[in-house]
């Protein structure tokens, strides 16, 4: 009636399900928490072993942050990082934009009008990025790793910016993190 487990390990266990478990019931409602609750979840089934009920539950997980991320869309096609807010987040425009694709690929039904006026907003968002305003300080949503992450999310969604990919490329101030 008694069981034990002992673990040997260099490492720290990661106990994943309660990290998860955590993550899924975070409390805040921005953009980036529901993102960052949502996109693991697309792939935990590739990495832990899930009964139907966990299987469903994620589904569900999944298909309401899709929806949720819908509600903090504004006209042009970028994401506020509130609900109701009517200022775009630049970089987490990007997240959503990329946890909204990987979902797509991985069967979830995504409303296309919802990817494409995001890939507009970034497509616009990229043509119009200048080392300029980064140069000057103009807030975080100027800098060369909103851009290079917001490049990479257009090439992911098949539709690469490779003017705007070269202008980062020759900005002679390119941080290490925007060069990976």
């Amino acid at each position: 009636s008694n069981s034990a487990t002992l673990t040997i390990s260099a490492f720290m266990p990661i106990r994943l399900s309660e990290r998860l478990n955590y993550l899924i019931t975070y409390p805040y409602g921005c953009l980036e928490q529901t993102v960052s609750a949502a996109f693991p979840q697309l792939y935990l089934a590739d990495i832990v072993s899930l009964n139907d009920e966990g299987k469903s539950r994620i589904r569900r997980n999944i298909i309401d942050a899709i929806n949720k991320i819908a509600l903090f869309q504004l006209s042009g096609g970028g994401f506020s990082y509130w609900p109701g807010s009517p200022n775009i987040d630049q970089y987490t425009t990007t997240y959503a934009g990329q946890f909204l694709l990987e979902a797509q690929r991985a069967g979830y039904v995504v409303n296309p009008e919802l990817l494409n006026t995001w890939k507009n907003f970034q497509k616009k968002a990229a043509g119009a990025w200048s080392y300029k305003q980064a140069d000057l300080g103009f807030y975080n949503d100027f800098n060369d790793v909103t851009q290079a992450y917001r490049l990479y999310s257009l090439a992911l969604a098949g539709i690469p910016d490779f003017g705007a990919l070269n202008q980062l490329k020759n900005y002679n101030k390119i941080s290490s993190r925007s060069k990976w």
